[in-house]
């Protein structure tokens, strides 16, 4: 499924870079080098995902708090969802904490999972985006210091 994820992961990514706002560029730049950093975290790993990987791990929490980052600050709605799918991969890791032996092929596959959907969020957002902004000329992304006070 790499083989497939990649370009996947270029196609909506630089959509979302080149034609979104700035949470979309965010995210997108997140997600490129959270798969990059996983990727190497598990070139680095002697059995993959037999035990907990703590590498793919740390990578998977701080793409979480970059997404949760992105959903506090911005107008949109879809770095929620992102978060929370992103969350799931990363409860996903305690499986490994629970079972003595996991099953590393339902381990890799309970991980790598959510970054599918989560593409396609991304892409969706970006759309919803360009047509906000061909509809009413401006999309705005950042929610104003007034609503963050009490």
């Amino acid at each position: 499924m790499p083989s497939l994820f990649f370009p996947v992961l270029l196609l909506c990514c630089g959509y979302a870079f080149f034609r979104g706002g700035p949470p979309e560029r965010i995210c997108a730049v997140v997600m490129v080098a959270g798969a990059a950093l996983s990727l190497l975290a598990m070139l680095l790993s002697s059995a993959r995902f037999a035990h907990l990987e703590i590498g793919v791990f740390v990578v998977d929490l701080a793409v979480l708090a970059g997404f949760v980052g992105i959903a506090l600050f911005s107008e949109r709605y879809w770095p929620m969802w992102m978060s929370s799918m992103q969350l799931v991969a990363v409860m996903s890791h305690s499986t490994s904490l629970l079972i003595s032996t996991p099953m590393p092929w339902a381990y890799a596959v309970a991980i790598a999972f959510w970054g599918y959907p989560m593409l396609a969020m991304l892409a969706w957002g970006t759309a919803r985006h360009r047509g906000r902004v061909r509809r009413f000329q401006w999309d705005p992304s950042w929610v104003s210091r007034q609503r963050l006070a009490p």
